[in-house]
């Protein structure tokens, strides 16, 4: 990011670059000192809004949610519109909780990504959910896409933790069996980190 900053001047590309670092920060296994920083330099250097409504947004969420934590019930529907509890549906098994991005190309990204995961870790329960959606829209989705109906559900927006989770990301969390967060907020499109948590889950 301090590269970006001293040799590229369009303010355009500097700022799709000083992003992109900023976001690559969630992968790694940094000091809150070290986080801090990243995040001072990028709001201080960044001046396109939509990015740093973004990211402000984003780091809210992450302190939601930490490393141990008991994964909290949300309020979901199924694709018929009837509330299921989420806790329900990964009770006794490793999971995967990633939530749909609104953006058709990040969403098409992840269509092709799902069939591998759940091949290689069928004893992994992956579990999508989507947010912002009309419910019958969000039914479409689903059935078009040819996804598992049962492993897909809505975020209901009265649900008291919507904010934690809202947005156009595609924020996944790694569960174990005992409900415990093992991961809180990776992104499923990075399967390298998604790939080295699920294999560690193994491991336990």
């Amino acid at each position: 990011m301090e590269a970006v900053e001293k040799n590229i001047s369009n303010e355009k590309i500097k700022n799709k670059y000083l992003v992109s670092g900023f976001w690559g920060s969630f992968k790694e296994k940094i000091t809150p000192e070290q986080r801090q920083k990243i995040k001072e330099f990028f709001f201080e250097n960044c001046n396109d809004e939509n990015y740093t409504h973004e990211a402000e947004h984003a780091l809210e969420q992450f302190n939601k949610l930490q490393k141990g934590d008991t994964l909290p019930e949300l309020l979901t529907l199924n694709v018929d519109g009837k509330e299921v509890k989420l806790k329900s549906l990964i009770k006794n098994k490793d999971a995967v909780i990633y939530f749909w991005p609104k953006d058709p190309g990040r969403k098409e990204v992840l269509l092709k990504i799902l069939p591998y995961f759940k091949k290689k870790y069928p004893d992994v329960a992956f579990i999508g959910i989507g947010r912002d959606s009309d419910q019958e829209d969000w039914k479409k989705f689903i059935t078009g896409s040819h996804l598992e109906t049962k492993e897909q559900l809505n975020l209901d927006k009265k649900c008291k933790l919507y904010s934690w989770f809202d947005g156009d990301m595609a924020r996944t969390l790694v569960i174990d069996k005992k409900g415990i967060i093992q991961e809180p907020f990776i992104f499923f499109t990075d399967t390298y980190t998604l790939d080295m948590n699920l294999h560690q889950l193994k491991k336990q």
